[in-house]
């Protein structure tokens, strides 16, 4: 007979479910059985496991993307990169307020994290699509983290800091309704098939607590020039822009990823917009330094001034920073659409709410 579970992970008190049904589960060694459907859920080294068979050609491209996720890209052009300077690194507290476009998450988080330690003295944090964890809120709550790839999770910062790490579907999660304050993710809900989606936003609304907090740095389709140019070559957009950047599969226009959180019951507090017309100079060169070259002399021209800048470390961080002054500006004054990506922290409104509304 195996025990109920109620704890696994350093005692976190936070009860699973069978994803599949919502039954409790009992644990026999290092299996998890649900009482209801009998579902059997393998465990290991610590991480249960709740993805399904039809789920593994997911789990394998993943894999090998976390394994190698630059290797469709050619990055001889972009010199040091700038996060990893040792001078940036030292000083990395006074550099994310001046280099606007490499240090936005950051930034994002570190506000995230100011609100948590407002309004909460513990908070449950739960981290989507999590990878190797997410530095910047460690010290703002209990952290939990979920992820398709296995790889990710037992080999980063999350294993080490992260109170629960789980193997499974966002879109399925195995937990009790409104177990979590907050909800947080990083370049993940464009990685979520349009199918589904719907299900995504419904699971995170049903795990967050009433007046609890989402925020959730989200890659987006857009129509600025930029993307337009790039749309025009279906085979080269599909290799660099969706496959190589590890699965951009949902994409969607940021008004309509807005829409799906007001639909769920979330309502966004907070937007902002990045990369509207103005890109960051090595995520640029990364994306357009290989077969676009041909297809554009004004693109050809660009390359080349952005890879003069990024012979010297010292001239490539300058560049970076007016440059970021003016996407900054631009992201400011542009519509909605025209961004790559949007920053969203939204609240779980209540029946309450609704009707003062």
């Amino acid at each position: 007979m195996g025990k109920d579970i109620g704890e696994l992970n350093r005692g976190t008190g936070i009860l699973l479910l069978c994803p599949s049904c919502h039954a409790h589960l009992s644990r026999d060694e290092s299996v998890l059985e649900c009482g209801g459907c009998r579902r059997k859920y393998h465990i290991s080294e610590g991480i249960p496991n709740f993805l399904k068979d039809s789920e593994q050609e997911a789990v394998i491209f993943y894999e090998n993307w976390h394994r190698d996720p630059h290797k469709v890209y050619n990055l001889s052009g972009i010199g040091r990169v700038i996060k990893e300077s040792p001078c940036i690194k030292k000083y990395s507290r006074f550099f994310k307020y001046l280099l606007y476009t490499q240090f936005k998450r950051e930034r994002f988080f570190g506000t995230v994290a100011n609100m948590l330690r407002r309004r909460y003295r513990e908070p449950r944090i739960l981290d989507l699509g999590c990878g190797g964890g997410n530095p910047e809120l460690l010290n703002a709550g209990v952290l939990y983290g979920v992820d398709y790839s296995p790889t990710s999770l037992k080999y980063s910062l999350a294993r080490q800091s992260y109170a629960m790490l789980i193997n499974c579907n966002a879109a399925q999660l195995p937990f009790e309704a409104e177990t979590f304050d907050c909800l947080v993710s990083s370049d993940f809900i464009g990685h979520v098939p349009p199918q589904e989606k719907e299900k995504l936003f419904s699971e995170m609304s049903r795990v967050l607590k009433k007046g609890g907090l989402c925020a959730h740095v989200i890659e987006t389709d857009s129509d600025n020039f930029v993307k337009e140019f790039a749309k025009k070559y279906p085979d080269l957009y599909h290799r660099y822009f969706i496959e190589g950047i590890g699965g951009h599969y949902g994409l969607e226009m940021p008004a309509v990823v807005l829409q799906r959180f007001r639909a769920a019951g979330l309502q966004p507090l907070k937007v902002r917009k990045y990369y509207s017309y103005i890109w960051d100079i090595e995520s640029f060169i990364a994306l357009f330094d290989n077969e676009y070259r041909k297809n554009s002399f004004l693109l050809r021209g660009v390359l080349s001034c952005y890879k003069l800048l990024c012979k010297n470390i010292t001239t490539k961080v300058i560049a970076t920073m007016f440059l970021g002054f003016f996407s900054y500006l631009t992201d400011l004054v542009s519509p909605l659409n025209k961004a790559e990506g949007i920053m969203v922290i939204c609240t779980k409104i209540t029946k309450d709410t609704l009707s003062s509304g």
